[in-house]
């Protein structure tokens, strides 16, 4: 058995701790101190945000940062309005247990920090939701920190996007619409998942999962021969094989889901993709994309997001 932590754990501390040593180079070496200015940033700006532009922007942070971020949120507060003064004041304070540091000279080491590793359409998004003193203030430490972008041509720029097929479980096993709720209870205990795919003449025609069975078959008084068509999930939410992972979060986010069948061009199914294949990636951070969307309260979602 492999005692180890799993890969995740290792890439997140190892992202975070890219985080502080860049942050290091222009507050100093102590990663303490890094580690508690970027935090108390991090929080303030939050708080400024409206709350689903709060949830994006925690959607883009290692794993170990956005803990760091979600510390003391109280979502119902956003956004916390305030002026350029205010916002400086609160980082002051918050950083008055530690060495000595001007309040702006933490903030904009946060905000080039985070213009170098947040994609610029978010960081625009955040920047507008700002009192302009304050987006002045970000724009001017982009161009005091930042250092020259890399040429297009570094190999960096030209890695390829993650997409479904990359990280999605192709073994998939399906249901059929005429089998009974109890046959496919069975196969979901066999296989100890909580959701499968309804397949009917080579073509995905719903989803059913252990809640459908619960909520729509048993609390309704269905018994344990009723069809699987009778309380499947019939509105499928999907994605494609060929679809970029970030697209994706993106819309497990809007739609609420932790699971999407993967269909191929000619609407076939070929897989799987789940927030666990996305969160062991090479880049789990996509992840909480989705997860941010999914934690929020709503009517209407669909049933196979558990």
């Amino acid at each position: 058995m492999n005692n180890g932590r799993p890969a995740v754990f290792a890439k997140t501390v190892q992202t975070a701790d890219i985080w502080l040593r860049e942050l290091a180079d222009t507050l100093g070496p102590d990663h303490t101190f890094t580690w508690k200015a970027l935090s108390t940033v991090l929080h303030k700006l939050r708080d400024r945000l409206p709350l689903p532009l709060a949830a994006h922007l925690g959607a883009q942070l290692p794993l170990l940062v956005r803990g760091a971020y979600y510390d003391q949120f109280e979502p119902t507060k956003l956004p916390m309005l305030c002026d350029y003064e205010e916002f400086m004041d609160e980082v002051d304070e918050w950083l008055a247990d530690t060495r000595p540091i001007d309040a702006e000279d933490a903030v904009a080491a946060v905000f080039a920090l985070l213009s170098r590793h947040i994609p610029a359409g978010q960081i625009s998004k955040v920047k507008d939701a700002l009192p302009e003193e304050l987006r002045a203030f970000w724009r001017q430490a982009e161009e005091d920190i930042i250092p020259p972008a890399m040429p297009f041509d570094t190999p960096q720029r030209q890695e390829a996007p993650m997409q479904a097929q990359d990280l999605m479980t192709r073994d998939v096993t399906t249901a059929d619409p005429d089998e009974t709720i109890q046959q496919v209870a069975k196969i979901m205990a066999d296989l100890d998942v909580g959701v499968l795919p309804v397949g009917e003449n080579d073509r995905l025609v719903g989803m059913i999962t252990d809640r459908d069975i619960a909520v729509r078959g048993v609390a309704a008084g269905k018994g344990p021969k009723t069809k699987v068509r009778d309380v499947m999930t019939a509105d499928i939410k999907y994605c494609f094989a060929d679809q970029e992972v970030d697209e994706i979060a993106a819309n497990m986010a809007d739609i609420q889901v932790r699971r999407l069948p993967v269909l191929n061009r000619d609407k076939r199914l070929v897989g799987i993709l789940s927030l666990c294949d996305i969160a062991t990636s090479e880049d789990p951070e996509q992840a909480a994309e989705a997860l941010s969307g999914i934690s929020r309260p709503t009517t209407g979602v669909p049933q196979y997001a558990s």
